[in-house]
């Protein structure tokens, strides 16, 4: 009996040494990130199939190290994606290829939270039991949460250093720099032109979150104002100190159009704003797609214009 007893548990301590050795191999092997909407993704270290949607997401990704095996049309617009044989193009940012994309049976999948495309397409892809990671990135701390999980992902921690921590240094030493001794707060109104209408952004966007921290009113977050269809009347009741515009689509066709919906307007010309020179169309780079490694220059841009006695 006592001979079966020393069997049973030579058996049970090596089973439990098997697996003991087995979860220490699983947790060397893979990594557990949170996502931009609090889920938790589980995806091999270093994973070389990674499918990056849409351009500012596969900027941040090569910022942390990593290389997409495929992206956006978008993305083209950067060098080391324009004809490189080694990326495949799956599809429009709007609207991926779902086919192209399980085809090339990727450890993880990066996309976007702001784009029906692309919540449709997360649903189908965790059908397929593929890892997705849903990225939001309208604030600077916001870049750093998804630096810091890419970062996790390709095993370069210096990238998160060097194109987070560094950056957050450079902000914080701008808005140090910021006068305290204002006695009116300064107003903006943000505005993105479109083709076909011109829309009034109160948050969730990198401009709107610049102001707020620099300590820039924003108009367009008050209650009673129109943000889907833009009225003469409610900028000309706020008159504000700055006008910042953002193209969607085709710029010059963005341009005609608020030249048309509000420039042409007589009243456009008695705006604060536009007498004191301070309409500005800010920088597609910076302020349309992700400032990513940018962030403290997206800063400093619009501190130059809001506090030009501080900022040269």
């Amino acid at each position: 009996m006592k001979k079966v007893i020393a069997m049973l548990l030579t058996c049970f301590i090596l089973f439990g040494c098997q697996n003991a050795t087995q979860n220490k191999d699983e947790k060397n092997t893979v990594v557990s990130v949170t996502d931009s909407i609090g889920n938790k993704v589980t995806v091999a270290k270093d994973a070389k199939q990674v499918v990056v949607l849409g351009s500012s997401w596969v900027d941040l990704y090569k910022l942390a190290g990593g290389m997409p095996v495929a992206t956006t049309s978008d993305a083209n617009r950067f060098d080391y994606i324009n004809g490189n044989k080694d990326v495949e193009i799956v599809g429009d940012v709007k609207k991926p290829n779902l086919e192209k994309i399980v085809a090339l049976q990727p450890d993880l999948v990066i996309l976007g939270d702001d784009l029906a495309g692309h919540k449709a397409l997360t649903t189908s892809l965790e059908e397929a039991s593929i890892p997705v990671f849903v990225t939001k990135v309208e604030k600077f701390d916001d870049y750093l949460n998804v630096l810091k999980s890419f970062t996790m992902i390709t095993g370069d921690t210096d990238a998160y250093q060097e194109k987070g921590v560094a950056v957050k240094q450079d902000i914080d030493n701008l808005l140090a720099q910021i006068p305290t001794s204002e006695k009116e707060k300064q107003t903006a109104l943000f505005m993105r032109g479109f083709s076909t209408n011109v829309k009034a952004i109160a948050k969730d966007h990198t401009v709107t979150d610049i102001l707020d921290v620099i300590g820039i009113e924003n108009i367009a977050q008050k209650d009673d104002f129109p943000l889907d269809t833009i009225s003469m009347e409610a900028i000309l009741k706020e008159d504000p100190d700055y006008i910042f515009f953002t193209t969607m689509g085709d710029e010059a066709k963005a341009k005609a159009n608020i030249k048309k919906s509000l420039e042409d307007d007589p009243a456009w010309s008695t705006l604060t704003a536009v007498k004191e020179g301070h309409v500005y169309y800010l920088e597609k780079d910076l302020y349309h797609y992700k400032p990513n490694s940018r962030w403290a220059e997206a800063y400093e841009y619009i501190l130059q214009i809001v506090y030009p006695d501080v900022f040269q």
